[in-house]
């Protein structure tokens, strides 16, 4: 059992939480049990009541009256927006941002990504890959010095992670990743952003296609 500390309960039961529904912990749709919690971290109800308010401005999680706290479940359309979203705000963020990212991270990164791609799809370790992704992605946004854009950005990134957790082809996107940071490498700032973008339009569309199969399945 995780130990909590008695001063600011809200915010560490706030990011357990959301810990879990991001990596699918608890999963998309299903109820939260507030009294399972309270029992696990021996404390009060009020305190994640109270995260849970805030989950659901982060748009993670979804008030019923007289239900209760759900799990947010993501639909088409849902992702559609989100990642449209997304690109609109990368895009922007990437020609203020390109010049303020060392070559020596992006050689990191590369280097990271070649050694992922070398050993091959079935022994990719999927949260190594989540995490280098997520220092790329938050880089450029990072390094655009516009703190509107970033408040955005983080807002809705929470949402991008639980997609790419249910249904990130992980070949493609490092193959594209790579693609993106050589252009960059080579000073052609404006392939590198239309590979970018393309790079979240690919994405977007292998999210709503494996959606898609999973619910043929599903019907099946």
């Amino acid at each position: 059992m995780t130990q909590l500390i008695k001063e600011g309960l809200m915010d560490q039961i706030y990011n357990i939480l959301r810990q879990r529904i991001i990596n699918l912990q608890l999963k998309p749709g299903t109820k939260i049990d507030i009294g399972k919690i309270a029992t696990e971290f021996d404390i009060s109800e009020t305190p994640i009541r109270d995260a849970l308010k805030k989950l659901s401005k982060d748009g993670l999680v979804k008030i019923e009256s007289r239900r209760g706290y759900y799990v947010v479940k993501l639909s088409k359309r849902d992702i559609e927006e989100i990642y449209d979203l997304r690109k609109l705000l990368e895009s922007y963020a990437f020609s203020s941002s390109i010049n303020n990212i060392k070559s020596s991270e992006l050689d990191e990164l590369r280097d990271m990504w070649i050694n992922m791609k070398n050993k091959g799809k079935h022994r990719i370790d999927p949260q190594e890959f989540y995490l280098t992704d997520q220092e790329f992605h938050l880089k450029i946004v990072k390094r655009c010095e516009n703190h509107w854009l970033q408040n955005i950005f983080f807002q809705i990134y929470d949402l991008v992670r639980i997609c790419q957790h249910m249904y990130m082809d992980i070949k493609n996107a490092l193959d594209e990743h790579i693609a993106i940071v050589d252009a960059i490498k080579e000073k052609d700032i404006d392939k590198a952003k239309k590979l970018l973008e393309l790079h979240i339009d690919k994405a977007k569309k292998r999210i709503l296609r494996s959606m898609e199969k999973l619910e043929e399945n599903i019907d099946e």
